[in-house]
């Protein structure tokens, strides 16, 4: 019975550093989801003060 608890206990421990290592992973993911969403935020803007830009020049 201890052999069954100790394997069970290895298992679990393996388990967690899994678990931990791909939590890890995903907010790292998350940060840099979040670094990507605010670039296209500022690559948007750019692109609409380009449109005004060029309505403004056409209106010329």
């Amino acid at each position: 019975m201890n052999d069954q608890v100790a394997e069970i206990k290895s298992l679990l421990l393996q388990l967690m550093s899994k678990l931990d290592a791909n939590f890890a992973e995903l907010r790292q993911d998350f940060a840099e989801m979040r670094h990507d969403f605010a670039v296209m935020k500022q690559d948007t803007a750019a692109m609409k003060q380009n449109v005004v830009e060029m309505k403004s020049d056409w209106a010329t």
